[in-house]
């Protein structure tokens, strides 16, 4: 399995609630599959956005989640939970 981690936690400005939109809808231009993970590594507070972010992707059928804590994004790289390919 693929996984990434984009780290935003030293981020200065704030996305628009449509740029963040926009944003999740571009994951097949950036040569991502149903078969990646991504996870978005957040400060503690301000993590709003990434949150948005995980939810617009995941709703649109991608595995991303938002982490507070690096230590919780790496185990959730190595769980072996299945994930279907709706491709």
């Amino acid at each position: 399995m693929s996984c990434a981690l984009l780290d935003i936690r030293t981020l200065e400005k704030s996305l628009t609630l449509a740029e963040v939109y926009q944003l999740s809808r571009a994951f097949p231009e950036m040569g991502f599959t149903h078969r990646h993970r991504l996870a978005i590594l957040h400060r503690y507070t301000g993590g709003e956005n990434a949150q948005m972010f995980a939810m617009f992707a995941a709703d649109n059928g991608w595995n991303v989640r938002a982490f507070d804590s690096y230590e919780d994004a790496i185990e959730w790289f190595s769980t072996n939970i299945p994930i279907e390919e709706d491709e």
